[in-house]
C-alpha cells in the first residue's frame, strides 16, 4: 500500500480508504497462531503434562498516520479515513487528530470564501482594486527613491568639483 497507494487513491479512491480502514482497524490483518505448548506441573511427584495446543487469532494492526501521505490532493477522502478511524479508535495518535482537525480549518475558510464571493460578487473587484493601488503606489514611491537618489548623486558630484 505504501508503494501504490497513491495510484489506487487517484484511481478508486472509495475502494482504497476501505481498504485502509481494514488494515488500521484489523478486520483484514487477522492470523491464526497457535500458542506455545503449555508446560504444567500438577503437583511434584506427578509426571509433566502438556496441554494441547489451542489456535488463537492476533490481530495486526496498521497506524492510520503511516497512509495519510497517501491521499496527496484527496482531501474528503482523508477526511473521511480519518473520521472513521477516529470512531473505530479513539485513541489514535495527535497526528490524525491534528490533520483532521486542519481538513476541517481548510474547509471552513474554503467555505467562508465560497460564501463571501457568492454574496458579494463587487469583493472580488475591490481587492482587485486595493491591489492595483497597492501596487502604484509601491512603484511610484520606487521612482521617487529613485530620483532622490540621482539627486543627491548630483549634488555629491557638485561639491566634489568645489571642492576639487
Amino acid at each position: 500500500m505504501k508503494m501504490y497507494g497513491k495510484t489506487l487513491v487517484n484511481n478508486l479512491p472509495e475502494e482504497t480508504t476501505n481498504l485502509l480502514v481494514k488494515l488500521c482497524t484489523g478486520e483484514i490483518n487477522e492470523v491464526k497462531t497457535e500458542s506455545l505448548p503449555e508446560v504444567i506441573n500438577l503437583d511434584l511427584n506427578s509426571p509433566i503434562t502438556q496441554a494441547e495446543n489451542f489456535p488463537t487469532k492476533k490481530k495486526l494492526k496498521s497506524l492510520p498516520e503511516d497512509f495519510i501521505h497517501i491521499f496527496v490532493n484527496k482531501p474528503y477522502w482523508l477526511t473521511r479515513f480519518l473520521e472513521i478511524m477516529i470512531q473505530e479508535q479513539p485513541d489514535s495518535s495527535s497526528i490524525v487528530y491534528n490533520t483532521l482537525l486542519e481538513l476541517y480549518l481548510k474547509g471552513v475558510i474554503f467555505y467562508f470564501f465560497f460564501i463571501l464571493f457568492s454574496f458579494f460578487p463587487d469583493f472580488i473587484y475591490f481587492n482587485l482594486y486595493i491591489y492595483i493601488y497597492i501596487y502604484i503606489y509601491i512603484s511610484s514611491k520606487k521612482k521617487k527613491t529613485k530620483k532622490n537618489l540621482e539627486r543627491l548623486e548630483k549634488t555629491e558630484k557638485k561639491k566634489k568639483k568645489k571642492i576639487k
